[in-house]
């Protein structure tokens, strides 16, 4: 969020502290937003399937040899 003038960011940081409920719906959004394709395991698990996915639309045989073992 972009706040102009400063006391647009200083009246919302109010709100946050006044408002516990909203504090706290904008503290599971975040969470949530940390989770999913951004967790670590997400991108790992994958990358075998796009290793091979890259290496079958080169042709690279070599690649695809290894990683079938």
């Amino acid at each position: 969020m972009l706040f102009d003038p400063e006391q647009e960011l200083v009246d919302a940081m109010r709100c946050m502290q006044d408002d516990g409920e909203r504090r706290h719906r904008r503290a599971e959004a975040g969470q949530a937003a940390g989770e999913g394709p951004w967790l670590e395991e997400t991108p790992i698990s994958r990358y075998p399937q796009l290793v091979r996915g890259a290496a079958e639309r080169k042709g690279a045989q070599d690649v695809m040899e290894v990683l079938a073992t």
